[in-house]
């Protein structure tokens, strides 16, 4: 992805410093022009988005997100040097272009893509260097030309009625929020199933996994390709039930993460945010541990004098800060349609999980941010 001009980055930056200081208006006025009067940049369109966000304008948003999304993974866009890569990804990749082709969902000449992948993860096992994060190079990219590209994305169908369940009762469980010591509770049957229904296809069909991680887990985010009308649909409902706990917080951030079977799930860290909800879409069925496979949430935030890149980075000093005070730990077993809510500053990990063989079974969490704004940019 090219780097912005020196002109282009000194009116970035006042894009910046205006978002900041929140001044939306005129942040968004700027990045309005540099929309006219400047090339396709994936800058502009994340300080669009992110600004959008903030003014709870969120078809802005969607409009935002989608520009920066095939910017960077459509099927035309050029390939970025060493993409990151992954023995698991590559069997990602593989299990679900096997489920779209099940499901007649490829195009016809895309016939061999598995083939294709099948005999880089071949190579990828018999070389050591590969044993972990690694980039693909040129050369290994020519045989995968589809690798992080957008052939295939399912967009939720409109939903027409409600979104949440109408028959929680919001009123009690914001009350019983904020009677705890700590800030931190379970919500079951969250969402109405046909939105439940909808969320999991977007999940299951589309070709965004493009985060890769070391623990062997995918992960995409608004920018990246998860933004909807239903995602944001999702959003605007929380912060209309639950006015206490979300309300005029912004949302700030949203994604999902899929899991494979039998690697480690995300390690303990912290987000930039006040209220974190987190929730997930695999049915009962696959989770071989009822009693596990959810959430550790620590009612603990990491030391003030931590930087964010300490306590949402490398997760063994964190880890080992929270096993000084093991008396906080809340784990929440995993239940398909949970919701759990909680301080986003919280220290919290994945539970340890086991989960039946296949891609449909796959373990997938989705996770909505609110408060706090971050600096789009940063980081």
């Amino acid at each position: 992805m090219p780097q912005p001009s020196k002109t282009l980055q000194t009116r970035l930056d006042s894009v910046r410093t205006a978002l900041l200081a929140g001044r939306l208006d005129e942040a968004r006025r700027t990045v309005s022009r540099l929309m006219i009067s400047e090339p396709p940049t994936l800058e502009i369109f994340l300080y669009g988005g992110a600004i959008c966000l903030r003014q709870f304008d969120y078809p802005g948003a969607l409009g935002y997100y989608e520009k920066a999304f095939r910017l960077q993974f459509g099927t035309s866009t050029k390939k970025p040097n060493n993409p990151a890569c992954s023995r698991a990804r590559l069997q990602h990749d593989i299990e679900q272009l096997n489920y779209l082709q099940a499901g007649n969902l490829l195009e016809p000449a895309r016939a061999g893509t598995v083939s294709a992948y099948e005999a880089l993860l071949d190579h990828a096992l018999r070389h050591p260097e590969t044993n972990g994060l690694f980039g693909l190079s040129e050369q290994l990219l020519k045989q995968v030309p589809d690798y992080n590209k957008a052939i295939h994305i399912y967009v939720p169908k409109e939903v027409h009625g409600p979104i949440l369940n109408p028959e929680l009762d919001f009123d009690r469980i914001e009350e019983e929020y904020f009677a705890r010591q700590n800030e931190c509770t379970f919500i079951d049957h969250l969402l109405m199933p046909d939105v439940l229904q909808e969320l999991r296809r977007q999940c299951l069909e589309s070709r965004f996994w493009f985060d890769t991680y070391k623990n062997g887990y995918v992960g995409v985010n608004l920018e990246r390709g998860f933004s909807s009308k239903l995602v944001f649909r999702i959003a605007s409902d929380l912060q209309e039930k639950f006015p206490r706990m979300i309300g005029r917080l912004p949302l700030t951030a949203a994604w999902a993460l899929k899991y494979q079977q039998r690697l480690p799930g995300t390690g303990c860290h912290a987000d930039s945010a006040r209220t974190n909800i987190n929730f997930w879409i695999t049915p009962d069925e696959a989770n071989l541990d009822p009693g596990g496979g959810g959430l550790v949430v620590y009612n603990l935030e990491p030391p003030r004098e931590w930087r964010y890149q300490e306590y949402n980075g490398p997760e063994q000093q964190l880890q080992e800060f929270a096993n000084q005070h093991p008396n906080t730990a809340v784990r929440v077993p995993y239940k398909c349609n949970r919701g759990v809510f909680f301080n986003s500053k919280y220290i919290h990990k994945t539970d340890a999980f086991d989960f039946r063989p296949g891609y449909a079974n796959r373990r997938i969490n989705v996770t909505f941010l609110f408060g706090d704004p971050l600096d789009p940019g940063a980081g």
